[in-house]
């Protein structure tokens, strides 16, 4: 059997500790939200809950009694009871905690998977301290409001905020020196705009000049290295053409010599694709 786990039940109020445990500890204050409960407030001390309501198949009942076995002054109380006809007990545990300037309300019960129908008494029991602590809250709330705890303390002004607090500087600060963000509209340096997408710089398409720096390979004589040679793109395109091609005018090889030279880039790179044929859509 997979043992059952603890019932709990919990509540927060907006009272003192010690205000919400006069309401646990004393008969008179207890009655105000638990009245059929009577609890001997010491260790060793008797607990019982006798009531009834109802008539015939709807009615029921409550007949359970224990012991005190915890007794935390201003804090916890314990005990163990059994209804009658049980043979094991369940073990009960009341908490007040501090919370700011509110309490903690914390039930746990646990025992009741030595239970026949565990289950179903263990969620009645659930059920049924959620009821008790809402009126203990209730009971508290109108108490707080009727002045029986006096003034309830607030928390200081300004808890909780944090404090920007201006960073030490040490030395000496010129205060007569200028900022360094700000600069001078006269200092400002032009940067020239880089270009976008979309732009198309304009290239020169004239003859390109040339620094000689060395003699003329040709003729063997040397050339000055301030004269500039201007050599047209048409006699560059000629220059740069195969062994064996001849260049006509504007840089452009005759068909006849064109197609001899491709025919044997053809014969010399048989798997190479017909490039020519390809542009030419041949």
């Amino acid at each position: 059997m997979i043992p059952l786990g603890p019932v709990v039940a919990r509540s927060r109020v907006g009272v003192a500790r010690a205000a919400a445990w006069t309401f646990l500890a004393e008969q008179h204050r207890r009655s105000e939200w638990w009245p059929e409960l009577q609890l001997e407030p010491h260790v060793g001390g008797t607990v019982a809950e006798r009531w009834s309501e109802g008539e015939g198949d709807a009615a029921v009942s409550r007949d359970a009694s224990g012991t005190v076995d915890v007794w935390v002054e201003g804090h916890a109380v314990g005990f163990t009871w059994r209804e009658a006809g049980d043979e094991r007990d369940t073990a009960v545990l009341i908490t007040l905690r501090t919370q700011g300037v509110d309490t903690g309300i914390t039930v746990t019960e646990t025992g009741f998977d030595a239970l026949p129908a565990a289950s179903e008494r263990a969620a009645a029991s659930q059920e049924g301290w959620q009821v008790l602590l809402n009126d203990l809250v209730t009971a508290l709330e109108a108490a707080q409001a009727a002045g029986a705890f006096g003034e309830r303390e607030t928390p200081a002004a300004g808890a909780g905020e944090l404090e920007v607090v201006e960073p030490e500087v040490v030395g000496e600060i010129d205060e007569a020196a200028e900022p360094v963000d700000q600069v001078d509209a006269a200092d400002e340096i032009e940067l020239e705009a880089e270009p976008t997408v979309g732009d198309h710089p304009e290239l020169e398409t004239g003859p390109v000049a040339v620094v000689a720096g060395a003699g003329d390979a040709a003729s063997g004589a040397p050339l000055d290295l301030d004269e500039t040679i201007q050599i047209d793109r048409a006699q560059l395109d000629a220059a740069l053409a195969q062994p064996g091609e001849s260049v006509g005018e504007a840089g452009e090889i005759p068909a006849n010599e064109g197609d001899a030279s491709a025919e044997r880039r053809r014969a010399e790179r048989p798997d190479e694709p017909d490039f020519d044929t390809l542009i030419r859509g041949n």
